[in-house]
């Protein structure tokens, strides 16, 4: 029956598939089934969540184009000499029906496997490219199959002979290959993740070019570090490899049929360890339908000409996402950061989501952008220095649509010891950005909450999840007005931090006999300290809890008590523990009930 419904319904019922595993079963049904799924399984080709096995299988199905590719020895040519720099124009002597004819469906190739990619995770290719290498270099490499034809082409032919290569551009070169076929069989890209992680490059850090001992260990290093004892020659030869990596991508990018390809961009994720200077230059001027930018970078100065160029390029932007390095401390620093900020200005109009993380705002007009930004749903700021003024921008703009705001971690430009309010209480007396609040995480153990959790509890009635930190005891009595006025809480997180004060005995129960009645999820880190304010607490409890979490500052030597008197409960209330499990090196555990 199923055989029988239209390719169109089929279709529409495989895209909701995201299951690999389903996938793959998917087609090997029938013909029909495997004709209307198949686009769905290689859409997204290189993705973590596929084995490697599956992963080398798919790049054996681009074979075949590699193999037809006959140009494939011009462009590992000016790839691998460098040939390209100041080449903008790399293929404008092949016109774009010509690419396309001479990558006509090969006989082999029962689908159009490149055609249906739109999703490129350059890390996972780069991991799995590698990989394949390091299998199958003694059967296969594009280099070997460009040696082979320069040896049965004639002698009169003008190219000659390239060194052989090292294994990094042998690998490059395979990756350029594979991309240049998504690109020239039409491919629409909407989702481009550009990372790496130290892992990926190790083994080319070796000097030795022994096949057989490509060096390191699996650790994760952090170039960043300023000790001494930091090998200058390695990290030398690190930025050296990222650098040669970066080329690959630039040189693709900057191909005209790699730009049709990306005209459709919609999100783009750029890691922290990749250089992005040139590539960012390229996708500015060929992405403007762009709707997540999200940036990772120590240097954001140095790139703030590429990104607020791409920003300013975009027309429906709605997600930036910017993690930086707080540790910079200069003009030139706060010049670029305020760069960046402003040129979000031309695109605040269509901006949903904004989180800056780890950067330091000192220009006092930074933040001023947010004045537009009237339909912005969410506002996340962690790790990040702040000045008062451009707290005061968030407190002042019109942020009616404003659903989620997360404070972790800030620190102000006012002096601890004579700060008499908390900065970020202005920004909950403002009822336009108030009462359109449901989720709030409120984290920053650096600055007195004072009446902060008292203006929360007065005026975000809607409240559906809310977290914060307990310091003193007025935030214990503000803690309550929450509980009060926010009935239709769903999820709470408590953490308490105080290092002066001693939360009273009978808080806990009074805790327990306020919780709204809509309340699913509750965390209580470092509230409860012995086995019978947890038996109180769950005794007093009235709501129909789903999730509870608990650390004990004490830790838990009597781990067995608590579970036996929570089995003992839910068995007396006739509720089943879907979960029970204990973290003993975070000092918690968690119960999960039907």
């Amino acid at each position: 029956m199923a055989s029988r419904l239209p390719n169109e319904t089929l279709q529409h019922i495989f895209s909701y598939v995201e299951d690999i595993k389903s996938l793959y079963s998917i087609i090997q049904v029938n013909h029909a089934w495997s004709q209307n799924s198949i686009k769905f399984l290689y859409k997204k080709p290189f993705r973590n969540d596929i084995k490697l096995n599956n992963q080398i299988e798919i790049i054996f199905r681009f074979l075949p184009f590699i193999e037809k590719d006959k140009d494939l020895g011009k462009h590992l040519r000016k790839f691998l000499l460098d040939e390209n720099d100041d080449d903008e124009n790399l293929i404008n002597d092949d016109s774009r029906e010509k690419v396309v004819e001479d990558f006509a469906l090969p006989k082999h190739a029962m689908f159009d496997y490149p055609s249906f990619v739109t999703h490129l995770d350059f890390q996972n290719l780069f991991s799995v490219v590698t990989e394949f290498f390091i299998i199958y270099k003694e059967v296969f490499d594009v280099w070997k199959i460009e040696k082979k034809r320069q040896a049965e082409q004639s002698e009169s032919q003008e190219s000659s002979p390239i060194l052989e290569p090292s294994k990094l551009d042998k690998i490059l070169s395979y990756i350029l290959t594979i991309l240049r076929i998504i690109a020239t069989r039409r491919a629409n890209i909407i989702w481009l993740k550009i990372d790496l992680r130290y892992k990926d490059v190790r083994r080319f850090l070796n000097t030795n070019n022994d096949d057989d001992n490509w060096g390191g260990d699996d650790s994760e290093e952090n170039f960043d570090s300023d000790e001494e004892h930091v090998d200058i020659l390695k990290v030398t030869r690190f930025y050296n490899t990222i650098f040669r990596i970066e080329d690959c991508l630039k040189y693709h990018l900057k191909m005209d049929v790699t730009k049709n390809c990306f005209t459709r961009l919609e999100y783009l994720n750029y890691g922290r360890i990749f250089s992005k200077l040139n590539v960012l230059r390229i996708l500015s001027n060929t992405c403007k339908s762009l709707k997540t930018i999200q940036i990772e970078e120590h240097d954001l100065p140095n790139i703030q000409k590429p990104l607020t160029s791409l920003i300013k390029n975009q027309h429906q932007l709605e997600h930036i996402r910017i993690i930086g390095d707080d540790n910079s401390r200069d003009d030139y620093y706060d010049e670029g950061v305020f760069e960046i900020m402003s040129s979000l200005e031309t695109v605040a109009g269509t901006l949903k989501k904004i989180e800056f993380l780890k950067i330091c705002v000192r220009n006092e007009e930074a933040f001023k952008f947010l004045i537009r930004c009237e339909n912005l749903e969410s506002l996340y700021l962690e790790d990040s220095y702040i000045t008062l003024k451009n707290i005061e921008w968030i407190s002042s703009a019109d942020l009616s649509k404003l659903g989620c705001l997360k404070l972790i971690n800030n620190q102000s430009n006012e002096e601890l010891s004579v700060m008499k309010i908390n900065p970020f209480e202005k920004i909950f007396q403002n009822k336009k950005i108030s009462s359109s609040l449901n989720e709030i995480l409120l984290q920053n153990p650096f600055m007195n909450n004072f009446n902060l959790l008292r203006s929360v509890g007065e005026n975000c009635r809607n409240l559906a999840f809310f977290s914060t930190y307990i310091i003193t005891e007025q935030d214990i009595k503000n803690l309550f007005i929450i509980l009060e006025n926010c009935s239709k809480l769903e999820l709470l997180n408590f953490c308490y931090i105080s290092e002066t004060y001693t939360i009273k005995d009978d808080f806990i129960i009074n805790l327990a006999k306020k919780l709204p009645g809509r309340l699913l999820c509750l965390g209580l880190y470092g509230l409860i300290r012995y086995v019978s304010e947890f038996r109180y607490f769950l005794e007093n409890c009235a709501v129909n809890l789903k999730l509870l979490v608990v650390r004990n500052s004490n830790g838990f030597d009597k781990f067995a008590e608590y579970e036996e008197f929570v089995r003992g409960w839910s068995e007396e209330k006739g509720i089943t523990i879907k979960e029970f499990r204990n973290i003993s090196d975070k000092d918690l555990f968690l119960i999960k009930w039907e």
